[in-house]
């Protein structure tokens, strides 16, 4: 870690400090002691043992100097490493609860289908209130995702070169329909292409959450102007000079996390390696609105912390957001003053070479035709949740398929070594003794030609990058809707 380092430069130049002291103290004794007399009956400037000693002063002064600034660079590096700790643990317990709330939803939104299709034609009523517990398992599952968004998760994300102008115009049109009477919004969007390397759904969440969060702050005004811009180019030459000298560690390998910056009724708070020297894609999301306190300034991208009433906000919107910059490799400053208005500037770096723009907001997924499968198969379920394991193989059954189920990875190797025979398997990712990954690997080495369907409450980065060394075909996220696992089992079957 690089502030462990600085703490050690500091120790180097604290013994240094201490040396250089204690000799410029005997130095002193020794001439006080020795010429005591010397210095009553010449006591003068031009004294050469006066002037020693005041030559003493300026090495002492120099290293002082440096000792100060060395520790101050460690306290900045100290607070953001401490934050980075934080925001790792809450990630870590977010992720696991995010993972078991993930199956108590799979259970509930398979039975709640299962109540829909049986209640058809026989109870309206009672068939409207399953749907209703669809619809607000929904709801759960998107909170779910913001949990999980924060808790680096998602690092297997799909980035592809994009134009974020196009991405911009087509949320800013969504985003009129929820500004609030009195509000006016102002587009100042480049009419040349921005093309980074993003996510279009990321991105949507990331405008629409900050939008949103500019509209509130504006409503105590009871009218305010929202203003959203993108632009290719450098930071501007205010905030370069703020950066490099109060920032001077901040580069791309160094990216600063809450760094708060005062300069006068201006307060500034920076996450990200920013390189002064680079051109970015720029993206500002300005508001009049009432601006931001700086003890509040410091925690607003604190999970779970906000200042909005009771039922008002989750608290998660302003993480994800900057998380999804993470994601993005990009950063983030954000300007505020009180009474005047606060300012979001983003910063995504552009992609330098564009291979193939023909297609640019389209993600080109692969089209594999699906061939008609008339015979039931037999499949292995391996799931350790008794409750997601109870449903998913009701919803096997009624979709034709004859089921075995495992609890572990472990359960399920000694079948396949006994010689049990299986048209699949469909797998949890997190599972006792070995994940899901592991247990493929293992599969794919002795039975190559056993497709494998995963099933994840988040989605591990593993997965993502070495799905060549297993059969896997297909990761599903959960909770998993019956048409999108009966479409996955068709897809699998069918190569």
């Amino acid at each position: 870690m690089e502030y462990k380092s600085k703490e050690q430069e500091i120790k180097t130049v604290r013994n240094l400090a201490i040396a250089a002291v204690a000799t410029m103290l005997a130095v002193f004794l020794v001439l006080v002691t020795y010429k005591q007399d010397s210095l009553r009956e010449n006591f003068s400037i031009t004294n050469i043992d006066i002037l020693l000693m005041l030559a003493m002063l300026i090495p002492i002064g120099i290293i002082l100097k440096l000792l100060c600034k060395k520790t101050k660079e460690v306290a900045n590096l100290r607070e953001q490493f401490y934050q980075s700790q934080k925001m790792e643990a809450i990630g870590r317990l977010a992720g696991g609860i995010a993972h078991d709330f993930n199956n108590i939803l799979a259970s509930s939104t398979g039975y709640a289908e299962f109540l829909v299709e049986d209640l058809a034609g026989v109870d309206p009523k009672l068939q409207n209130f399953a749907k209703q517990i669809l619809t607000a398992n929904k709801q759960a599952q998107k909170l779910v995702e913001q949990i999980l968004s924060f808790s680096r998760k998602q690092d297997n994300i799909h980035l592809h070169d994009i134009d974020l102008k196009n991405s911009l115009t087509e949320i800013l049109d969504l985003l009129r329909s929820r500004i609030k009477q009195g509000i006016e919004l102002e587009e100042q969007i480049s009419e040349s292409k921005i093309i980074i390397n993003g996510n279009n759904g990321l991105l949507h969440q990331l405008i629409m959450n900050l939008c949103v969060n500019a509209v509130d702050a504006m409503i105590p005004k009871k009218q305010g102007k929202l203003t959203v811009s993108c632009k290719t180019g450098y930071i501007s030459e205010d905030i370069q000079d703020l950066i490099s000298s109060e920032c001077p560690i901040s580069s791309p390998s160094a990216p600063l996390v809450n760094k708060l910056i005062v300069d006068g009724e201006k307060n500034y708070l920076i996450n990200g390696g920013i390189d002064i020297k680079s051109e970015y894609a720029i993206v500002v999301i300005e508001d009049n609105g009432t601006g931001i306190e700086k003890d509040i300034l410091k925690q607003i991208f604190d999970p779970f912390f906000t200042t909005k009433g009771v039922n008002k906000g989750t608290g998660l919107g302003l993480s994800s957001a900057l998380n999804i910059i993470n994601m993005h490799k990009g950063a983030i400053i954000i300007k505020t003053e009180l009474g005047v208005g606060t300012k979001f500037i983003i910063l995504l770096p552009l992609v330098e070479k564009i291979e193939n723009n023909n297609n640019l907001n389209d993600i080109n997924y692969t089209k594999i035709e699906n061939k008609a499968i008339n015979d039931n198969k037999y499949i292995l379920l391996i799931e350790d949740d008794m409750s997601v394991a109870g449903t998913m193989e009701i919803m096997l059954n009624r979709m034709g398929h004859e089921t075995l189920h495992c609890l572990n990875p472990l359960e399920a190797l000694d079948l396949l070594d006994a010689g049990e025979k299986f048209d699949l398997i469909i797998s949890d990712y997190k599972m006792p003794y070995m994940t899901g990954l592991e247990m493929a690997k293992k599969i794919y080495g002795k039975y190559p030609d056993l497709k494998i369907i995963m099933m994840t409450g988040f989605s591990d980065k593993k997965i993502g990058t070495r799905l060549g060394e297993t059969s896997i075909t297909r990761i599903i996220r959960k909770p998993a809707k019956s048409d999108e696992i009966k479409e996955a089992i068709e897809e699998t079957l069918a190569k």
